[in-house]
C-alpha cells in the first residue's frame, strides 16, 4: 500500500505527488478458478482486461465517454464471436432435423416400430432445431441491448444538439429492433414449450400407427364389400402410389383432370353431382378431423397440414360449377410441399364420413388421381368409369 507523504485538503499524496486512491469494498486477483473477480467499489471497473481497468481515476471524468464507448464496443465483439458459434449451432441443427426428417420419410413403407423410432429421432431433432433457434434470438437480443447502451452514450454527453438528436433516432429504430426480437423469442420459446409437451415415447407412437394401420385396413375393407373388389383395389393403389410422391401443380392437375372430365360426366350428371355436394356438405367437421388424423398416421405422418374442411368446401363448389380449377389452386396452395399421402387420408377421410355412392367414390378418386400422377389417373379412369 502506498505511504502517505502528505495531505492538501484532505486528500493523501505521495511523496512524488501521486493522489492516492483507495478503491473500497475491492475484490482482489485470484490465482484459483475465476481469476478476476468483480469489483463492486467502483461502477466501471467490472471485467478484467478491460479498458477502464487501465484508466487512471482522476482522469475518469474526462474521459468517461470515451471509456463508456470502448467498454460497449468490447463487449459488443465478445457477442458477436458468440453469436457466430450460436449461428453455427443453429446451421448444424438444420442440418440434423433435415437428415432425420428424410430418413423417416424414406421408412413410410416400414412397420410400425421402425417407423415410430424414425418419427421420435424427428421430432427430437426439431425441438432441438427450436432450441438453437432461440439461443441464436437471444444473442441478438444482447448484441441489440448494448448497441442501444453506447448509442445512450451520445445522450449522455452529446458532442451537439444534432448528434444526439441523430442518436435518439438511431435507438429508437434499434428498440424496435429489440421488440421484435423479444416477440420472437416469446413465441418460439411457446412453440417450444407445446412441442415439449406433445412428445411421446418410442412405444406410443409405435402403438398409434398400429391402431392407425388398422382402421386403414378395416376402411379398404369396407370399400370393397360397398363398392367392389375393384374400388377396393383402386383405393388400395391410390395409397401404394402415393408413397414418396409429392403433389403436383395446379396446372399439371387440371390439365390431366379435364382430359377425362367429359367421360366421367357422361356417367356423373348433374343430380349425381348435387347428391355428393349435399353429402360433402352434411359431412361433420370434426369426424373429418378425427378420421384425417389416423389415415395420415397410417399412411404418411403422425401429424397433419392439409386442412381437411376447407378442401371440403372448394370441392362442393367445384361440383356446382363444373370448375375445378379452384379446387386444385386450394390443394396447391395449402400443400405444395406436403406429400401425396396426405391427400389420400383427406380422401379416405372424407369417405368415412359421407354416404356417397360409387360414382362420387370414383370421382373422389379421380380428382386426387390428377394431383399425384398421369399413370395412377389412367389406372382409376379404366378401373371406375371404363
Amino acid at each position: 500500500m502506498a505511504k502517505v507523504a502528505y495531505y492538501k485538503d484532505g486528500i493523501p499524496y505521495e511523496a512524488s505527488g501521486q493522489v492516492i486512491i483507495t478503491i473500497t469494498n475491492a475484490k482482489t486477483y485470484s490465482d484459483g478458478a475465476g481469476g478476476y473477480e468483480e469489483n463492486y467499489g467502483m461502477g466501471l471497473v467490472t471485467k478484467p482486461n478491460s479498458v477502464s481497468v487501465t484508466i487512471d481515476p482522476l482522469a475518469l471524468a474526462d474521459n468517461v465517454p470515451a471509456i463508456h464507448r470502448q467498454e460497449m464496443l468490447v463487449q459488443m465483439e465478445e457477442i458477436d464471436l458468440q453469436q457466430k458459434h450460436l449461428d453455427q449451432a443453429l446451421l448444424t441443427a438444420q442440418q440434423n432435423t433435415a437428415r432425420l426428417g428424410s430418413a423417416y420419410l424414406s421408412l413410410l413403407n416400414a412397420g410400425p416400430a421402425a417407423r415410430a423410432q424414425a418419427l421420435v429421432a424427428y421430432q427430437n431433432a426439431v425441438v432441438a432445431e427450436l432450441q438453437a433457434k432461440i439461443a441464436s434470438e437471444q444473442g441478438s437480443l444482447k448484441y441489440i441491448e448494448i448497441d442501444i447502451i453506447m448509442q445512450q452514450g451520445r445522450l449522455w454527453w452529446p458532442s451537439s444538439d444534432d448528434d444526439a438528436a441523430q442518436a435518439q433516432e438511431y435507438i429508437d429504430a434499434r428498440a424496435i429492433d429489440k421488440a421484435n426480437v423479444e416477440q420472437l423469442i416469446q413465441a418460439d420459446q411457446q412453440g417450444l414449450a407445446e412441442m415439449q409437451a406433445a412428445m411421446k415415447s418410442v412405444e406410443t407412437v409405435t402403438a398409434e400407427i398400429e391402431t392407425a394401420v388398422k382402421f386403414t385396413a378395416d376402411f379398404l375393407e369396407k370399400v370393397t364389400d360397398k363398392f367392389g373388389e375393384k374400388a377396393g383395389q383402386s383405393a388400395q393403389k391410390l395409397a401404394d402410389s402415393a408413397q414418396g410422391k409429392k403433389l403436383r401443380n395446379a396446372d399439371e392437375a387440371l390439365a390431366a383432370f379435364n382430359k377425362y372430365q367429359a367421360t366421367i360426366y357422361a356417367k356423373f350428371g348433374v343430380q349425381d353431382r348435387q347428391a355428393m355436394a349435399n353429402a360433402l356438405a352434411a359431412l361433420d367437421a370434426n369426424a373429418l378431423a378425427r378420421n384425417l388424423a389416423q389415415y395420415s398416421k397410417a399412411l404418411s405422418r403422425v401429424s397433419y397440414g392439409i386442412d381437411g374442411w376447407i378442401l371440403v368446401r372448394e370441392l362442393q363448389n367445384s361440383l356446382k360449377s363444373g370448375d375445378y380449377k379452384p379446387f386444385f389452386l386450394k390443394v396447391e396452395s395449402m400443400g405444395a410441399a406436403y406429400l401425396a399421402t396426405e391427400l389420400v387420408a383427406w380422401v379416405f377421410a372424407v369417405m368415412t364420413g359421407t354416404a356417397i355412392g360409387i360414382l362420387g367414390y370414383a370421382l373422389l378418386m379421380t380428382v386426387v388421381g390428377a394431383l399425384i400422377s398421369d399413370q395412377l389417373l389412367d389406372n382409376i379412369i379404366t378401373t371406375l368409369f371404363g
